[in-house]
């Protein structure tokens, strides 16, 4: 019997995508096309969630609301606090009634991600959000100059289901938003 490098290097391959791919495939995957990729490590999909978690914040900060598309899955279901609130249409008529004009800045901390698999993960995360009220401008600048009683800061906590949807990236399936604390004034968003 003949063995050759190439049939040893062969070998060594499939032995290691096997390994690599040891995670059962379920039929929903199969029938989804979503089949794992064994060079996409957690610390992948780590990063591409938090990028997603970084658009969000981006999206609304910068009233760029359509990159939201990016961030939610299109049958999404959020609660933000006042009620569920089904599908990424809605979700995104919600944003831009409730934040559409409202200056802001959300800045996201304790990012953690677990039970990662091909195509699944949980993500816990806080917020810390700000929102604007109007004042003067600083002289000569487009800074705005606010007074205490012209914010009102939000401590938030998100729980998030992230699927991998066909086109491979990564957006939240379901999220669960918990206010913890209210700092300011409360009339900036009516």
């Amino acid at each position: 019997m003949h063995i050759s490098f190439s049939n040893i290097l062969q070998f060594a391959t499939l032995s290691l995508l096997t390994s690599v791919c040891a995670s059962p495939i379920s039929n929903s995957q199969k029938s989804l096309g979503l089949l794992p990729n064994p060079f996409e490590s957690k610390t992948d999909t780590i990063t591409a969630i938090n990028q997603k978690l970084s658009l969000y914040g981006f999206a609304l900060d910068y009233k760029e609301l359509d990159l939201l598309k990016d961030v939610y899955a299109e049958d999404v279901v959020a609660n933000l606090g006042r009620g569920p609130i089904h599908g990424r249409e809605k979700l995104l008529e919600y944003y831009t009634n409730s934040q559409g004009k409202i200056p802001a800045h959300h800045f996201s901390s304790n990012v953690y991600v677990s039970d990662i698999t091909s195509t699944t993960a949980t993500v816990k995360s806080d917020a810390l959000v700000t929102l604007f009220g109007e004042g003067p401008k600083y002289p000569g600048s487009d800074i705005v100059v606010l007074k205490h009683d012209q914010l009102e800061v939000f401590y938030e906590r998100f729980e998030d289901k992230f699927v991998k949807e066909r086109d491979g990236e990564w957006r939240i399936k379901t999220r669960e938003l918990t206010i913890l604390a209210i700092v300011g004034d409360t009339n900036i968003e009516s």
